[in-house]
């Protein structure tokens, strides 16, 4: 495997990973290795792909997203919103050519969606006890211990978001700076923009999620245990006959 650091950080391979496997495995070792890294990378992007564009579909449904009208739309073959699919798929493309930037260009974006998880995941736990209303637990609750875990969870991801903006060497210059605070700064100002925008903004029009299924469809035999892509299509049958 070798010891020697600079040279596997030097080598025309360009891949540390890939070179400690070379050095091991040789050629045909290395490239059974890598294409199974290749093949789970996949799975990890289509799953990723597939999340996002639920949570779009959902944004859309509450038109609190851009173009709402064209993304929440479900196709009326498959059941599912191809339209919010495609979306995050060009937009992943859009992201995918920043990689011909430069490393601090793409490692700034890319650390921004581990900065945006962070965020999301602190919101709510701190509106939980912090909210002001009352709380109705749901079949799973922590109980007592909800609010101990909430500030340890909070207060981590605290930490580890400040620690995610320090560049990794000390005394940086342009090409070695960590420039993710900046981008995370810019794309949380842009969605305040966005939200407090006068006429057009959605705090002059949004009015929270949109309930789009009864209590009586809830308890439906049909509904009950169905997948979202299930739920999709039973709409659309219902919505044919309607």
């Amino acid at each position: 495997m070798g010891s020697d650091m600079e040279s596997i950080l030097a080598n025309p391979i360009g891949q540390p990973m890939a070179t400690i496997l070379f050095n091991s495995f040789g050629r045909d070792g290395t490239l059974a290795v890598w294409s199974v890294i290749v093949f789970v990378q996949f799975l990890m992007g289509a799953n990723a792909l597939m999340v996002a564009s639920r949570q779009l579909f959902a944004f859309a449904r509450d038109r609190a997203a851009p173009f709402s009208r064209f993304v929440y739309r479900v196709n009326r073959r498959t059941g599912t919103p191809v339209n919010a699919v495609w979306c995050c798929a060009f937009v992943a493309l859009l992201l995918g050519l920043l990689v011909f930037a430069g490393p601090a260009t793409y490692s700034a974006i890319f650390g921004v969606a581990l900065l945006g998880q962070y965020t999301a995941f602190s919101i709510p736990m701190a509106a939980r006890f912090l909210g002001g209303k009352r709380w109705h637990p749901g079949p799973f609750d922590l109980g007592r211990f909800g609010l101990p875990v909430a500030i340890l969870a909070v207060v981590w991801m605290i930490f580890s978001t400040v620690i995610l903006t320090f560049p990794t060497s000390p005394s940086p210059d342009k090409n070695t700076m960590n420039y993710t605070v900046v981008v995370y700064c810019g794309w949380v100002g842009m969605c305040l923009m966005y939200y407090y925008l006068p006429v057009y903004g959605g705090a002059c029009w949004f009015d929270g999620p949109q309930r789009t299924v009864d209590d009586s469809e809830t308890d439906s035999p049909s509904l009950s245990g169905a997948s979202p892509d299930d739920v999709g299509k039973l709409y659309l049958e219902e919505k044919q006959v309607a």
